[in-house]
């Protein structure tokens, strides 16, 4: 179920793994993240779409995970946007390949193989998008992968963390200790009042949200 859950920004989870997806939405203008897991959950942010009489202006991929890259097929025409990395971790097993393995063992029937998105638009440390007269940072943020990124609003301090910064998950390190670590030091740079991590539950409440930056920081520092 899509939800408002801060002014102008919509959030549902999904029931696979408590995968969060979101839009961002200004002035009838909406930006999308990571839209949906299950056919159900990308349908009901296609009719969340129409019933609210956004156009989207664009369609942000966090990573390249293949839970979190199944939203662009339902939305032709919308930009996609993702990290440069994206277009060569995206060819790996875990990327389009594990969609189809996963739908299989769901019975979720599709006509044609799972074809990985590709990006019209990508960044290499930092871009901006507008939505209207909002405005989102897109941060790399590597580390959990090699193309992650972070979504910052700033002027409602909100992070879309990717998958970081969560109450379900110990950070997972696929990519790099040593890069995770600096993306940690980066965003405790950042004013946060509210954090959306890309599985298990959000949060507007400070100390909650420092807690897990740290907790998280030395898990790492206790890893390496």
């Amino acid at each position: 179920m899509i939800g408002e859950w801060a002014p102008g920004l919509w959030l549902a989870q999904s029931r696979f793994e408590h995968t969060n997806s979101g839009a961002f939405a200004c002035q009838g203008a909406v930006c999308l993240i990571d839209p949906g897991v299950y056919p159900d959950e990308i349908a009901t942010w296609q009719s969340a779409v129409q019933a609210h009489g956004w156009t989207p202006r664009a369609l942000v991929l966090t990573h390249h995970d293949w839970d979190h890259i199944l939203g662009p097929e339902c939305f032709p025409g919308v930009p996609v946007v993702a990290h440069a990395a994206y277009l060569a971790s995206v060819d790996g097993p875990e990327g389009a390949p594990e969609v189809d393995r996963w739908a299989a063992r769901e019975g979720i029937a599709r006509t044609t193989p799972f074809a990985a998105p590709q990006p019209e638009r990508t960044f290499e440390d930092q871009t901006t998008l507008i939505v209207n007269v909002r405005r989102l940072d897109l941060i790399h943020a590597p580390g959990h992968t090699a193309d992650q990124l972070v979504v910052y609003d700033r002027a409602q301090a909100t992070l879309w963390a990717g998958d970081m910064l969560s109450d379900r998950e110990i950070p997972l390190v696929a990519h790099s200790l040593v890069a995770y670590q600096d993306t940690l030091d980066r965003l405790s740079t950042l004013t946060v009042r509210r954090l959306i991590p890309g599985h298990g539950q959000p949060s507007a409440e400070p100390r909650e949200i420092q807690a897990r930056l740290d907790e998280d920081r030395a898990y790492l520092a206790e890893l390496r």
